[in-house]
């Protein structure tokens, strides 16, 4: 079956990927991000005050994760509604949370020695929120355009279906957690 943006993609294929991710390419584009990261860690240890740079980081990835549920809000409202919540509008409201559960996760990665978990993930979703939350049970959940309608993608549909796409994310998450503990130990 051809995929198409319209439909639910309950044909999603399983982590990990079939093709080999170890290309030429893959690892060159590695190679150049590890020196990315490396002289972005030597930029933050020279700050009097890295914690800022890491909130700022986290409420633009707030602010964009929220925009992909068209939770759309300015950057200036943003960062004035971090230290001033009361006065702002219920997008940034909720584009906050997002913040808040990104570090909530940090954390609870922490205390579980890094396994992530679909629980776990249940329990960061229910803080963006702000409500309990389980696996959605409404048909039809789609990300694009909601002035216009045209969907980019829409999610698998059926509980059935969704339990058995996290299993299989949580699978692969141990087993890079797994390794990634191996060879630090080695």
């Amino acid at each position: 079956m051809s995929w198409s943006p319209e439909a639910p993609d309950n044909d999603l294929s399983p982590i990990p990927p079939a093709q080999n991710l170890e290309t030429v390419s893959v690892l060159k584009k590695l190679v150049t991000a590890r020196a990315e990261l490396s002289g972005l860690n030597e930029a933050l240890v020279s700050l009097p005050n890295p914690s800022v740079f890491v909130n700022s980081l986290a409420l633009l990835e707030a602010q964009a994760s929220s925009e992909i549920e068209n939770i759309v809000t300015t950057t200036d409202e943003l960062f004035r509604a971090d230290t001033h919540r009361a006065d702002a509008s219920a997008a940034t409201r909720e584009a906050l949370r997002y913040k808040i559960a990104l570090f909530h996760g940090q954390e609870r990665m922490r205390q579980r020695a890094d396994l992530m978990t679909v629980g776990m993930a249940k329990e960061i979703c229910s803080e963006i929120r702000g409500t309990g939350t389980d696996l959605w049970q409404s048909q039809g959940t789609y990300i694009g355009n909601p002035v216009t309608g045209r969907r980019i993608y829409t999610r698998p549909a059926g509980r059935q279906v969704i339990e058995e796409k996290l299993q299989n994310w949580e699978q692969f998450m141990m087993l890079q957690q797994i390794s990634t503990r191996w060879f630090r130990w080695r």
